[in-house]
């Protein structure tokens, strides 16, 4: 009798399942959904998906909604795999242009925030402002004198800590001061969809393994959810992500998230 026991290792590996694939192949459906539903964006991905973050009519958004506001057994899966989403990005570096992907640091419409204000003991007035063509962030001490006054067309703080002016205040506390104030008008200032708040009401438990709270505002983590998978798309595609075992947990669990959402799209 031929025994066979020599292939059941190189057959274990072929029986494992290959998760990026199964991201691109569900990917696929998806695209064609969102080509077909907003012909008026001419096949342009990053458009395309701004309107499904943004659109409060937007089916995905929706669909992500529901299933973090019922305990349906889809909505229980869906949290389930959202919590491990998180668990695994958090335990690996994964950039994407250049920024590490994460819940806790999404950039996801635009800063309302216009005008920022303090004062020191000192009498110092720190002022950062969105102005019409540009943004300024301006120091002023209790005698009038401009301490600094700095302005740019595109908003970069990392340009206004090369400042001269900048440079030439010596006093740290000064410097962090006009920052805080300047990082407060940040047109793509990041928000976190984890809740630290030990209040009910202030959180959505996601209930898997690894159990965390986001933030009780499910039109935001659903906006946030869109990004990320978007963003999980472009780096498999792009050729941004190494395929090893060690990544392989993010595009599972991204995998049964993106599932859910098509299973209801239609």
């Amino acid at each position: 009798m031929t025994d066979f026991r020599g292939n059941i290792d190189h057959w274990l590996k072929q029986s494992e399942p290959d998760y990026f694939m199964f991201f691109l192949k569900a990917w696929i459906p998806f695209n064609a959904w969102y080509v077909a539903e907003l012909p008026h964006l001419e096949k342009k991905d990053t458009k395309i998906i701004k309107e499904l973050q943004d659109n409060a009519n937007s089916k995905p958004r929706s669909i992500i909604e529901t299933y973090l506001t019922t305990n349906k057994p889809d909505s229980v899966k869906f949290k389930s795999h959202l919590a491990e989403l998180h668990h695994y990005l958090e335990l690996k570096t994964l950039k994407h242009n250049g920024l590490k992907l994460s819940f806790t640091n999404l950039s996801l419409t635009e800063n309302p925030k216009k005008f920022e204000k303090d004062t020191d003991n000192k009498g110092n007035v720190y002022k950062a402002e969105v102005k019409k063509g540009f943004f300024e962030a301006l120091i002023v001490d209790k005698s009038s004198k401009k301490i600094m006054h700095f302005k740019q067309p595109i908003f970069n703080i990392e340009e206004m800590k090369k400042y001269t002016d900048f440079i030439k205040i010596s006093d740290k506390k000064i410097q962090n001061r006009i920052l805080k104030c300047y990082e407060e008008i940040d047109p793509n200032k990041p928000v976190s969809l984890v809740s630290n708040s030990k209040t009910k009401n202030e959180f959505i438990s996601l209930s898997s393994e690894n159990k965390i709270n986001f933030i009780n505002d499910p039109t935001t983590i659903a906006k946030g959810c869109i990004k990320v998978l978007y963003s999980l798309r472009c780096m498999l595609f792009h050729g941004e992500i190494e395929p090893t075992n060690a990544n392989k947990p993010v595009y599972e669990h991204s995998y049964y998230i993106l599932r859910l959402i098509i299973k209801d799209i239609n």
